[in-house]
């Protein structure tokens, strides 16, 4: 990928979001999807918010807030590691 001068350091903050995959082509990468989901109701919203930052700290992972009713929450749960999935729901459910 040939990048031009840019004044200001555009070119260096580009070269960046191109080793991410993040650029202005038109061929980006597409996303890869997660191998273990999981629909999770959870009742209390302290299991909830500690839950969420678990599952944001796990890595190579995704949460979904689906619905909201007055005290439950229901989730999706997403992961690339099954063993991080499964010590995560053993912790709370």
């Amino acid at each position: 990928m040939k990048i031009l001068k840019v004044k200001n350091g555009t070119s260096y903050l580009l070269k960046r979001l191109g080793k991410r995959g993040l650029t202005k082509t038109s061929n980006q990468k597409k996303f890869v999807p997660f191998k273990y989901k999981k629909t999770i109701v959870v009742e209390s919203s302290e299991n909830f918010e500690s839950m969420k930052k678990d599952v944001q700290s796990a890595g190579e992972s995704f949460i979904d807030i689906m619905k909201q009713a007055d005290s439950k929450v229901q989730i999706k749960v997403e992961f690339n590691n099954k063993q991080k999935m499964n010590q995560l729901l053993n912790k709370y459910f």
